[in-house]
């Protein structure tokens, strides 16, 4: 199914790229139709490698959802797969504005054993990165914009 033809199935605002910074480009994208409808883009770039988890092989993955989720917990069990010491990560917490309107949030940003983060904005966004750094995610998370309706914006997704 098309990116657009998802986006018309939900009845929220879904956040993604503009544009391919960093490299990143749509690789793939998860719409679920059920009792809290969501849609994940899930993005990669040349200038990162490809990490070893098992269930999780993108540089850039964002959610879309009406309901609060985090992704931290998922995102330390990943890393525990890799049986290597882990630092404890540097925690950002704050507000950041996308297209105008500002959400609270939280970053966490694993700089060993990989350059991995997970974030999470109030009730619409949740996501995990692998390889860009914790600078490079809050610019990311910075240049986000509404996707709906613009179809001249899909057009690079397709």
């Amino acid at each position: 199914m098309s990116i657009a033809n998802s986006l018309a199935k939900v009845n929220i605002p879904i956040y993604g790229i503009v544009g391919h910074p960093l490299g990143l480009t749509l690789h793939s994208h998860f719409l679920n139709e059920g009792y809290y409808p969501s849609i994940t883009l899930m993005f990669t770039s040349p200038r990162y490698p490809h990490y070893p988890f098992h269930n999780c092989s993108r540089n850039f993955r964002i959610g879309t959802s009406e309901r609060d989720g985090k992704h931290y917990s998922l995102l330390e069990d990943m890393l525990k797969e890799l049986a290597q010491p882990m630092r404890n990560p540097f925690a950002w917490e704050g507000t950041i504005t996308l297209e105008g309107k500002p959400f609270s949030g939280a970053i966490r940003y694993y700089a060993a054993p990989l350059l991995v983060s997970g974030f999470h904005f109030k009730w619409e966004k949740t996501g995990v990165s692998y390889g860009p750094s914790c600078d490079e995610v809050i610019e990311l998370l910075e240049g986000l914009q509404v996707l709906n309706g613009r179809d001249d914006v899909l057009k690079q997704y397709e």
